[in-house]
């Protein structure tokens, strides 16, 4: 019996006085240890004894009990559970012993699930433990000194103010309704303590499983109580006394809880309805009360079939309990049901887990969004490590040829025609990546200007040509004589057509045709350009996702069409910024494929022309070259010497200033990336020194975005050239400083 009274007792303090042969309780505290607490349950034929203590769990022996308790000779054992090392607060251990309550024990227990108050008559909280304050969320300042009854329910707080004005009955125990600060409800099954001048409720949160649990032992005995009455012969009068006030106690419980509570009767018609399962019938335009008498099953049809057809079913069949998920597609909301067979149907609970289940749904939505990126994170690594081998190896095979062949065989000059290419091949895979980077950061800048869009449409095709018919492909252009006046970036509008046109040569075999058409539309004010082709065309469920970073239509080992899948995306990317549009369009596989972009034309008929090249002969400069890394500078340095110019190399910072101050270059070539010294300290120092104040300094570095460019123009550099350097770039540059210096400004 033992384990089980205490069970009862900590955890549910209401089941106590329903053990057979519990007379009550009684708690003493140590004379010698004040913070020694016992306590004595009393049977009709023994005693047991328990004492709390904090860090050790030992049997006492009989010397361990105080001086005037009696224990009959039954007794065998003594359990230690706590300690509690300080009062509570109030009166004494002493006079909390005289009382001789059954509370005390609970509530020097400090359990974090027993709630403890103590309050005057008028309902002003005097004292309660951390539990209440955990439960309710709020700070002690904002309970203790204030009203009980804003912490209840209305109704709550009035059937406790009621019960505290009437007579003590046999059983002072109630279900409360609590509202904690968040303004949801939770049930604590309380003990209620009358004193003089004030009273003290004590119990524990119970779940609406329990009180469903409650519910059913309430209906059982409802039955039982009603065949003892019949089977003792008690008169009818108080056997329906009996039977309306259990089942006013259950239909008080039924209307307590939040879950939905349905009971169905053995022909499936509802017998039952509590008020929370009639809010969602409210909601479906239901009567509730007109559903009371008719079939579950002819009311609502929809469900015949369904998890819930099928699962109340057996729970009636088998006479099981059943609990399962299911669906309502009238409310959109999931619920979870559970139900119990009954002597005359079933009882039938079911809350809405719908909150629930949209965040399950999330998390999962989130897992595969996460599992979907980290395996395009895998494919552009492995394409990247692909695209970036494929060029070294060409180049590495490349040198390893022109080491052996002599200068002017034709094995030399094709080794040196791959290398070239090669290069520029990987220089473009570099720039595309950041430039797509870019324009997702939104740190992408165009130098506008007013253009002529059909001449930079007829000159990119020219630059394209030769590779197209290379590969064995028909380029065909339809380019109108008047300018078509875009307000773009040269640079940006021919990267634009170049990738296209190198998309449409990618994807289209030897003997097929690739058509560029440019044309005006006078009534939406925009140029509209297609580049079609005859090539492999697009998967339809490849083209809504077309133009995003690293999507390729093929992804065969071979990869023989190469590149990272960036092309289209900075197509998109950069139409965008230019105010304009892009789409495509595909017949399916093996039917080619069309891309069209529009860009905005502007009222500005100044279109300006591309700058000439200067055919002069360029004159001899003094170079100095500023870079770290030895074998860039040394092949700068021939390639310098190689159009005539005199070159110099140092390979720090400090030698480069040095020897700036001694030879007093035309133009200066520094690095930003310099070990100790950056390049911009560099050009800051050269600018501060008179002797080389107005030397021309051009910076060469992998540090292209536009803040690099602003802190090289404001550190004094003229020119900032992102690595690797187009060759044709840095000649044009030297020039252009040749001839500011031979015209003497």
């Amino acid at each position: 019996m033992e384990p089980e009274v205490r069970a009862a007792f900590v955890n549910r303090p209401r089941l106590v006085e329903r053990c057979p042969g519990f007379l009550g309780l009684e708690t003493f505290t140590d004379s010698k240890d004040p913070a020694l607490f016992y306590l004595v349950t009393r049977w009709t034929d023994e005693h047991s004894f328990r004492a709390w203590h904090r860090s050790e769990e030992h049997h006492l022996s009989h010397r361990g009990i105080p001086r005037g308790l009696k224990l009959d000779a039954s007794f065998t054992e003594v359990v230690v559970l706590d300690r509690i090392s300080d009062p509570i607060g109030g009166p004494t251990w002493e006079e909390h012993a005289a009382d001789s309550s059954p509370l005390l024990a609970l509530q020097l227990s400090r359990s974090s699930l027993v709630h403890f108050i103590v309050a005057g008559l008028d309902g002003t909280v005097r004292s309660c433990n951390q539990a209440v304050l955990n439960n309710l969320k709020l700070q002690e300042s904002a309970v203790v000194g204030l009203s009980l009854w804003r912490h209840l329910t209305d109704r709550d707080a009035a059937a406790l103010r009621q019960q505290l004005q009437e007579p003590r009955r046999g059983d002072d125990t109630l279900l409360l309704n609590f509202v904690d600060a968040t303004h949801s409800p939770y049930t604590v099954q309380c003990h209620l303590d009358r004193r003089p001048d004030s009273f003290v409720l004590i119990g524990e949160p119970v779940s609406e499983r329990r009180l469903q649990e409650e519910l059913l032992h309430l209906n059982n005995q409802l039955t039982v109580l009603n065949r003892e009455n019949v089977r003792r012969g008690k008169q009818a009068e108080t056997a329906l006394a009996e039977a309306e006030a259990a089942r006013a106690q259950v239909a008080d419980l039924l209307e307590r809880i939040t879950d939905g509570f349905v009971l169905l009767d053995r022909d499936w018609r509802f017998a039952g309805i509590n008020r929370a399962a009639a809010r969602v019938l409210t909601q479906l335009s239901r009567d509730p009360q007109r559903l009371i008498g008719r079939g579950i099953w002819d009311e609502f049809p929809e469900m015949v079939g369904t998890v819930t057809h099928q699962e109340l079913l057996r729970a009636a069949a088998e006479q099981v309990d059943v609990e399962f998920e299911f669906h309502y597609p009238p409310l959109s909301r999931w619920y979870r049901c559970r139900a119990y067979p009954t002597r005359d149907g079933l009882s039938v609970f079911y809350h809405d887990i719908t909150t629930q289940k949209r965040a399950e749904a999330a998390l999962r939505e989130r897992a595969e969004a996460l599992t979907a990126e980290a395996r395009r994170k895998d494919d552009f690594l492995a394409m990247l490590a692909h695209e970036l081998r494929n060029p070294l190896g060409a180049v590495g095979n490349a040198l390893k040829v022109m080491s052996l062949a002599q200068p002017d065989s034709p094995e030399y000059a094709r080794a040196r025609e791959v290398a070239a290419r090669q290069v520029q091949h990987q220089s473009r895979l570099v720039d595309d990546l950041l430039d797509v980077s870019r324009i997702q950061l939104g740190k992408i800048e165009l130098r506008r200007e007013p253009l002529s869009l059909a001449q930079v449409v007829r000159h990119t095709v020219e630059d394209q040509r030769n590779a197209l018919e290379a590969a064995g492909l028909t380029l065909s252009a339809e380019v109108p004589d008047q300018a078509m006046p875009v307000l773009g970036d040269r640079t940006r509008l021919v990267q634009i057509v170049g990738n296209l046109l190198h998309n449409a040569g990618k994807f289209t075999p030897p003997g097929g045709r690739v058509t560029i058409r440019l044309a005006c539309n006078p009534a939406a004010g925009q140029a509209e350009l297609t580049v079609a082709d005859t090539g492999m065309g697009i998967a339809p469920e490849l083209l809504p996702r077309l133009f995003d970073p690293f999507t390729q239509a093929e992804t065969s080992l071979d990869r023989s069409g190469g590149g990272l899948g960036l092309g289209l995306a900075l197509v998109k990317g950069l139409a965008r910024l230019h105010g304009g549009t892009v789409r495509a369009e595909s017949d399916g596989l093996g039917r080619g494929s069309r891309f069209m972009v529009t860009l905005p034309l502007t009222a500005d008929q100044v279109v300006a022309e591309e700058p000439a090249v200067s055919n002069a002969r360029q004159r001899r400069l003094r170079v100095l070259v500023i870079e770290d890394i030895e074998d860039a500078a040394e092949t700068l340095r021939d390639l310098l010497e190689l159009w005539g110019h005199e070159a110099d190399v140092a390979l720090s910072a400090i030698d480069g200033l040095e020897t700036a101050r001694r030879i007093r270059p035309d133009a200066v070539l520094c690095d930003i990336g310099l070990p100790g010294i950056s390049g911009y300290e560099v050009a800051a120092q050269l600018r501060a020194d008179p002797a080389t104040a107005s030397t021309r300094l051009i910076a060469l570095t992998g540090y292209g975005a536009p803040d690099d460019r602003r802190r090289s123009h404001e550190a004094g550099f003229d020119l900032h050239l992102t690595k690797p350097v187009v060759p044709e770039e840095l000649q044009k540059a030297l020039g252009e400083i040749g001839s500011t210096l031979g015209s003497g400004t």
